[in-house]
């Protein structure tokens, strides 16, 4: 094949990624260089200077990005409004009844945090399930004799780091990575080929997190509840018993037909969000009768601003990582036509590989390394279409697994920015329960980074 020319254009758009992750690194929001370098692109590539071109692009570029994730804003948008109502009338908290009355000793209380965090993490997503688990198991847990900080690293690891990396049931992440890969690669693709690494990142890293805990921070004897000791809970209602069964049976459901139907993708993320917005209504009819329609409402404007808040940024950063890998006219218009063989990346990676002799370990490493600068601004999404990109960058350039790759970069790059190693990330985690965000981070390190190894491994025997 021959090698594509490399233009102002292809420089630019090279300059405006490092911009982005050196912006990253400093923990400052990367909207500004990302519009810049749109612009210059739009300036340059236009032809003649361009101004007109160069200020629609920035616009072309945005409103690219928006339609991208349009259907990840929406899906979180409904099961955060669900997340809500399911909250208001007490059902969230029968939900987490079975794991609290099996909590015995530290080691039970440590696996069954994890695990209730991680469930819900899947149907309601990380953030509300911080706490939901805090207020319904960090008192239990700590009874038992788990201390706080390790109550927060199982809610940490369970939740920001296995479900948000991961993300099996809303799709979110595997969308964003399927996205920016492009070629008609699904969420679906994405998951499929990064279940070993999920799984790998997973064992290893829960299992050092519980001996580190048992070993390093100690266990205490779990406290006897006095004989005078009064506990009062409120019997839930009737209607939040009844919702609190229905509505994992539904998502149980929706899994079961993603199955035996193959809906993938849009699909699977379309019967997600109406499960949900169902869900929803059927939960106001039933609780508020008459106010069912405000309340509703006001659900859903709590959802959509939630989700509006993760995805603010990334619409626009995430817009200006889709020009490396899409069709320069299709987004920009029919003057930038011709400037690119194949995508802005992808003559880049035909470049590489001519003048450059890599392998899949360095290019893994690279990816590894690359997730964990992106993750640094502690966000788990903004760094995900650059690490989507690079998959399809290196992949295409050596023939290697594209998918593993993505899937890769999207696990690193979660696990840093999601909420498990960044201080600034962490904070709901450590506030729930008491302990410092600095001292949380710390002790999440060590088992992070035994995971990111043993999966590392795994990926260059992979791709």
């Amino acid at each position: 094949m021959t090698v594509p020319p490399i233009t102002s254009v292809h420089a630019i758009y090279l300059v405006g990624v490092i911009a982005v992750l050196v912006v990253m690194i400093l923990r400052k929001e990367a909207i500004l260089p990302a519009v810049l370098a749109t612009f210059l692109i739009g300036l340059l590539g236009s032809g003649n200077l361009d101004f007109i071109a160069a200020i629609t692009s920035v616009f072309s570029t945005a409103y690219n990005g928006a339609k991208s994730f349009l259907d990840i804003i929406i899906t979180i948008t409904l099961v955060t409004a669900l997340s809500k109502v399911l909250s208001a009338i007490g059902a969230d908290r029968v939900m987490m009844m079975p794991g609290a009355k099996i909590i015995k000793n530290p080691t039970s209380a440590y696996w069954i945090v994890g695990i209730m965090m991680l469930v819900a993490s899947y149907f309601l997503w990380p953030s509300p399930a911080v706490a939901l688990i805090g207020a319904m198991l960090l008192p239990i847990a700590v009874r038992s004799g788990l201390p706080a900080i390790g109550v927060a690293m199982a809610m940490n690891i369970f939740g920001h780091g296995i479900a948000l990396s991961s993300d099996f049931v809303i799709q979110g992440s595997p969308s964003i990575s399927a996205t920016a890969v492009g070629g008609g690669v699904t969420a679906a693709d994405i998951s499929k080929a990064g279940i070993p690494l999920y799984i790998t990142m997973a064992v290893v890293t829960t299992v050092a997190a519980y001996f580190m805990i048992r070993n390093k921070i100690g266990f205490s004897k779990p406290v006897a509840v006095k004989s005078d000791e009064t506990i009062i809970i409120k019997k839930p209602s009737k209607l939040a018993t009844a919702i609190a069964i229905i509505t994992p049976l539904a998502f149980a459901a929706n899994i079961a037909a993603m199955l035996v139907f193959d809906l993938k993708g849009g699909d699977g993320m379309a019967m997600v969000s109406g499960t949900a917005a169902i869900l929803l209504c059927a939960a106001s009819i039933c609780a508020y009768k008459e106010e069912c329609f405000d309340k509703a409402a006001s659900f859903v404007r709590e959802g959509f601003v939630f989700g509006i808040e993760i995805f603010s940024s990334v619409i626009v950063i995430g817009g200006f990582f889709f020009l490396g890998g899409g069709d320069l006219a299709g987004i920009l218009g029919d003057k930038f036509a011709g400037i690119t063989q194949s995508g802005i990346l992808a003559d880049w990676a035909l470049n590489l590989s001519s003048v450059v002799s890599l392998s899949k370990v360095p290019v893994v490493f690279v990816q590894m390394v690359c997730s964990v600068l992106t993750g640094l601004d502690g966000s788990g999404f903004s760094g995900i279409p650059l690490s989507g990109a690079m998959a399809k960058l290196f992949g295409s350039a050596l023939n290697l697994n594209v998918n593993t790759l993505a899937a890769w970069g999207q696990l690193v790059t979660v696990w840093v920015g999601g909420g498990v190693i960044v201080p600034w990330a962490v904070i709901p985690a450590a506030a729930i329960c008491g302990v410092q965000p600095v001292e949380l981070v710390r002790r999440n390190l060590i088992p992070v980074l035994i995971g990111f190894g043993a999966t590392f491994i795994v990926a260059c025997l992979l791709v």
